[in-house]
């Protein structure tokens, strides 16, 4: 049996599961890329790389398998009953639309809140994350996602969806590795320069 067949069987009897082991490999790609190239550190911290695996599959994978499985539903109902003839390209971009308005910031922000509980921080210091980081995450994120999303829902079958936006996610979190961990890296060196 190839793997795509093993991997569709997989995404057939087990989506879940399966779309929780993609997450796994791409946020521990995205986190090695963002503390050796981005951060340049010097010694690799598993710890960290193992509570960004955490984050990818137990928390992140679960939410899109269901998101992407709600917005075609939500478009749907809410949109797309209402039009008979709409093509798939402006299907894409109503669904893109409402991706990146209704759930990018609440992703982002639950990206914030979980990784600082997963990293034994306080909730507060996640609101804080939320606080200081959002508004530049989201435009970061502006930069990417759209385009990205316009090609899921266009072209993408729904069940690779989630693999399709892993693999966009494993760039994506890569900066989101670098900007929860761009804060701890200015106090270490601040701390340095007044030793």
């Amino acid at each position: 049996m190839s793997f795509l067949k093993f991997f569709n069987k997989q995404l057939e009897t087990n989506p879940l599961r399966t779309k929780m082991i993609t997450s796994t490999l791409t946020y521990s790609a995205g986190d090695f890329v963002a503390q050796k190239y981005f951060e340049k550190s010097e010694t690799y911290s598993y710890q960290r790389a193992l509570k960004s695996i955490i984050y990818g599959s137990l928390f992140a994978a679960p939410v899109l398998h269901k998101w992407h499985n709600l917005i075609p539903v939500l478009a749907q109902r809410y949109i797309f009953y209402r039009f008979n003839d709409v093509s798939k390209y402006t299907r894409a971009f109503v669904k893109m639309i409402i991706d990146q308005t209704m759930f990018a910031p609440v992703f982002n922000c639950y990206f914030y809140i979980m990784i600082n509980l997963i990293e034994y921080q306080s909730f507060q210091k996640g609101v804080q994350s939320i606080q200081d980081k959002l508004w530049e995450t989201l435009k970061s994120g502006w930069k990417l996602w759209p385009l990205a999303q316009i090609i899921n829902f266009s072209f993408v079958p729904i069940q690779y969806r989630v693999l399709y936006g892993n693999m966009v996610a494993m760039f994506w979190f890569t900066y989101l590795s670098y900007m929860q961990h761009k804060h701890k890296q200015q106090i270490q060196n601040d701390n340095v320069n007044f030793s």
